[in-house]
């Protein structure tokens, strides 16, 4: 039996699955974000006094002052678990009002080992006679429309499982969402990334999307957000 990845529209059946993938890609950079907010000045500026006040007002021993960093990492930990539980929250919900949205479905057997690279085909809806023996929901993006001026969608939600990165899929959902949002009628596609998401940056700018500058919005405007975007040819 031949092994595929089909990239086909989203269906309702599709919803658990794409929680989980959305949910797997907002924590993937959980330790990044920690590293990163722990070491922001004012964090550490924060640890520096409260040692200084424990060591110096209440006698604290130097063995307890250095336990400090500990606990602020403990706090920045939680803080940004809460955050990204709080966004998926929001992300998975925004799936049930999108415009479009694609997943990447495994066809074939079931795999024990690490997964090959496999053909990714574009294809439509409709259910095929060769049916597999056995599919999974690897990769998922969505398309939402964008309210202003202007005929433009907003994309989110590109995720695809840790197992199946980097064979092709995140481009192939990326090519599927142009060929829809052409079809649509829109002008144009934005996508706005933060700067620990590196790899999904590098790859919509391999794909020929723009930059069109940063901004301070994430995290409760503490990180540097990147807006991207890319115009569209008339169908």
């Amino acid at each position: 039996m031949s092994c595929r990845i089909v990239v086909r529209p989203a269906c309702r059946s599709d919803e658990p699955a794409r929680a989980e993938l959305v949910r797997r890609g907002m924590f993937s950079y959980q330790r990044e974000a920690v590293v990163y907010f722990f070491f922001q000045e004012l964090t550490l500026q924060g640890c520096i006094l409260a040692g200084a006040i424990l060591f110096i007002f209440c006698g604290a021993s130097m063995q307890l002052c250095a336990l400090v960093p500990l606990g602020a990492v403990l706090v920045v930990y939680i803080v940004v678990y809460l955050t990204h539980v709080d966004a998926t929250d929001r992300r998975i919900q925004k799936l049930r009002h999108e415009l479009t949205g694609f997943v990447a479905e495994y066809h074939g057997p079931l795999l024990a080992g690490e997964p090959p690279t496999l053909p990714v085909l574009i294809e439509d809806l409709q259910e095929s006679s060769d049916q597999p023996a056995f599919r999974q929901v690897v990769g998922t993006v969505s398309v939402e429309e964008r309210w202003g001026p202007g005929e433009a969608g907003w994309l989110s939600s590109l995720a695809v499982h840790p197992k199946w990165q980097r064979r092709g899929i995140g481009r192939a959902l990326l090519r599927a969402c142009e060929a829809e949002a052409i079809a649509r009628g829109l002008a144009s596609l934005d996508v706005n990334l933060s700067e620990l998401q590196l790899a999904a940056r590098a790859l919509l700018t391999h794909m020929g999307w723009s930059s069109l500058g940063w901004f301070t919005g994430g995290y409760g405007a503490r990180l540097q957000m990147a807006r991207l975007a890319k115009e569209l040819p008339h169908a």
